[in-house]
């Protein structure tokens, strides 16, 4: 890929030093008259690049006209585009050389030309050619012709965008082309669900799934065709009772109580080298009895997600989905010196008792889970929705 890169720069560095008299020999008459009009707007006495700017403003306008006539000379409505694309090179052209000074202009004999009528009548034939070919393809009612369609239209719109009716053709041939998938969930546990559990699976950011030709909702839009339907179906949910285990331990530690003179054999206290008693630190153990409480409760939620044709009724794919909340707290009781205990511990006496959380509101932490592996799921199936 580097390469790859290095030979683009390479020949971009290449034309962007080539002289205008090489891009003329080159065939390259347009860059050689961009390079050429650069030169002369600075110097207009440069009889070099004069020369240069005559011969390829001339071969430039003469392979437009010969390719105008041999067009005409086929006469279907298929040559207005590239018709109307001749003109506006020629009058892109000449509107660039004739900002020159007058003296340049002179030397090479410039003589404007009117093409405003020309442009104008080969835009509006193009526009029809576009608008025609696009109706075709819409009545066909064929989704991928509506997509053809679409881009046709879009490039009426580039010619003439104040076409009445045209927005909404654009949009019909949007609508026709465009894939849309509706995303559902299904309650099927039998259980008390909490209020707008549904609705939180269903807000799910499907957006940035989307693509051109490719649209999913997460509720029904009015009006709207749907091809495919994803269902997400809840089968069982369980909530696991509320376990509470306790372990009781001692913790100790050894810390220092204290000194005392150091003696030697005899029992008499000894003396450094200054004549000093000797004095050591004296240690002692320290305990602390702990009691910690572990709190433990799970939700979970198994269901399927399933894919399916509107259209022809068809099933297409689906995959158990499921997701589990694990609630897990654990907190400490001590009693006796609480500097025999470690770091770990210290926190855990600090952090104090808390309640359960309630059955619904950790069925409904699944939602945020689920929602998740079910946004995963259709990610990973979208090469389905045709």
């Amino acid at each position: 890929m580097q390469k790859y890169i290095l030979l683009i720069l390479t020949v971009i560095f290449i034309t962007s030093c080539a002289s205008s008299e090489k891009l003329l020999q080159e065939g390259q008459y347009d860059k050689s008259i961009e390079k050429a009009v650069k030169k002369l707007s600075h110097n207009p006495n440069d009889s070099k690049e004069i020369g240069v700017l005559k011969k390829a403003f001339k071969l430039a306008n003469q392979n437009d006209h010969n390719s105008i006539l041999q067009l005409e000379q086929i006469n279907t409505p298929q040559i207005w585009p590239e018709v109307y694309q001749h003109y506006k090179n020629l009058n892109y052209r000449q509107n660039k050389i004739e900002r020159l000074p007058n003296s340049v202009l002179a030397k090479i004999r410039f003589t404007p030309q009117n093409y405003i009528f020309a442009m104008a009548n080969a835009r509006q034939k193009a526009a029809r050619f576009y608008h025609k070919s696009a109706m075709q393809l819409l009545d066909s009612g064929n989704k991928y012709n509506a997509r053809k369609a679409y881009s046709l239209l879009l490039k009426e719109k580039q010619l003439i965008p104040q076409t009445p009716g045209l927005e909404q053709l654009i949009s019909r041939a949007w609508a026709m082309g465009t894939t849309f998938v509706l995303f559902e969930v299904q309650d099927k546990s039998n259980t008390v669900l909490p209020k707008n559990f549904e609705q939180e699976i269903l807000h799910i950011n499907l957006n940035n799934l989307d693509s051109q030709w490719l649209e999913f909702d997460n509720y029904p839009v009015k009006n709207r065709n749907y091809q495919y339907q994803v269902i997400l179906t809840l089968n069982q949910i369980h909530v696991s009772p509320e376990v509470i285990n306790t372990d009781a331990f001692t913790e100790r530690k050894r810390v220092q109580d204290g000194w005392k003179y150091e003696l030697d054999r005899k029992g008499n206290v000894k003396k450094d080298s200054l004549g000093n008693d000797i004095k050591i630190k004296k240690f002692k153990w320290i305990r602390c009895r702990v009691k910690q409480i572990n709190m433990h409760k799970e939700a979970s939620v198994d269901g399927i997600i399933s894919i399916y044709n509107i259209e022809s009724g068809r099933f297409i794919k689906s995959q158990p989905l499921g997701s589990l909340f694990i609630f897990n707290y654990n907190y400490a009781i001590a009693q006796g010196n609480l500097n025999a205990l470690s770091p770990k511990t210290r926190e855990l006496v600090a952090r104090g008792p808390a309640p359960f959380p309630s059955n619904l509101q950790m069925i409904f932490d699944n939602a945020k889970i689920l929602k998740q592996k079910a946004k995963y799921f259709i990610n990973q199936n979208r090469y389905l929705f045709k």
